[in-house]
């Protein structure tokens, strides 16, 4: 469990975390780009653990842009396959939170029905 902090009253009531670089950080090591969105899945894990130990009621990940539709077609899936990983795997370690709603703002079609909560 990480410490939560002396004053959990000045915690901020809503955190938002958008990742990026995560395939540059890949490429810059000479691994393959899919293992760095996957390491970044599990920098998104840690965040919302912390999140969830410190009681911040309100987290926001801000997962894919329309600007990643543009990447590679096996990149893109590859991306998507690690969502629908993620949501099947927690999904019932999701009942500890109050509330958990996901947001699908754009080409909510090309997203398996499979992997919304």
């Amino acid at each position: 469990m990480t410490a939560i902090p002396d004053r959990p009253e000045a915690l901020p009531k809503h955190v938002v975390l958008i990742p990026d670089g995560n395939g540059r950080w890949a490429k810059q090591r000479g691994i393959p780009v899919l293992e760095g969105h996957r390491r970044g899945a599990q920098a998104v894990q840690a965040f919302l653990t912390v999140c969830r130990e410190w009681r911040i009621p309100v987290a926001t990940v801000w997962a894919f842009s329309t600007e990643n539709w543009k990447r590679d077609s096996v990149e893109v899936k590859g991306i998507m396959q690690l969502v629908e990983a993620y949501l099947r795997r927690n999904r019932s370690g999701f009942a500890r939170w109050r509330t958990i709603t996901t947001c699908w703002k754009q080409r909510r079609s090309q997203i398996k029905e499979s992997s919304a909560i």
